[in-house]
């Protein structure tokens, strides 16, 4: 698939594994967990057409006592065989900041794999909305500059709705907490009569509407008019 597309594709691997209850050994199964892996990855592929990752869970049903794939399993992992890491936004505790864990765990590994995703109480996998969990992410990935060493994914499944729709709300979701980071943060780049569209020019536009200076029809900064339109 990479070969194909030109540039390396990333191969996710997330195991359910667990107890329900509390286990007598849990040494054993995560040597059991690693001996797996390092057989599934005995054979190297070229980087530039594949990347592994490895995802971890805190729990989930059925694996209520004890997850072996645990984060402090994986992120361990990752480092010793050289790994992406992939931190799911709905695999942590609900009171826990995956955003945090974001620049921790770039310091030990080359690259990240990031599943942007809607926890409701447990990795219920709702579709993304623009929330503070989404907009902490972003605001970590730009001010700490991962966005070149960061991938990211949607990780949703809500059957109730139109698939097409969720899609669609997901990915504008994700992309205007990134705007939004970007623009906040000082990190956009405004280039005249280049042809680009510039994030100022899509910032005054009436499909981003969540910033309160747009919503008052007055961008202070450049002193724009956002409702005649004219940037």
């Amino acid at each position: 698939m990479g070969a194909a597309l030109g540039s390396s594709a990333a191969n996710n691997i997330w195991v359910p594994d667990g107890y329900k209850d509390t286990p007598a050994d849990r040494m054993a199964a995560r040597r059991r967990l690693e001996h797996s892996l390092d057989r599934m990855l005995e054979k190297p592929l070229p980087r530039k057409y594949m990347r592994d990752a490895v995802e971890s869970k805190l729990f989930g049903i059925g694996v209520e006592a004890c997850t072996i794939g645990s984060h402090e399993f994986y992120l361990g992992y990752a480092i010793r065989k050289g790994l992406m890491l992939c931190l799911d936004m709905g695999h942590f505790h609900p009171t826990e900041s995956v955003a945090d864990k974001v620049s921790a765990a770039a310091l030990s590994v080359d690259e990240l794999l990031l599943h942007v995703s809607r926890p409701m109480r447990w990795d219920s996998d709702h579709v993304v909305t623009l929330n503070d969990d989404v907009l902490a992410m972003a605001q970590e990935l730009v001010s700490a500059d991962l966005l070149g060493r960061t991938r990211i994914g949607l990780d949703f499944f809500d059957a109730t709705i139109s698939r097409t729709a969720a899609w669609v709300i997901g990915t504008r979701n994700t992309q205007k907490a990134l705007l939004q980071a970007l623009y906040s943060l000082g990190r956009c780049c405004v280039r005249p009569r280049t042809g680009w569209i510039t994030p100022h020019a899509f910032w005054c536009s009436r499909k981003f509407t969540t910033c309160p200076s747009v919503l008052s029809g007055r961008n202070s900064a450049r002193g724009t008019n956002v409702r005649s339109g004219r940037c």
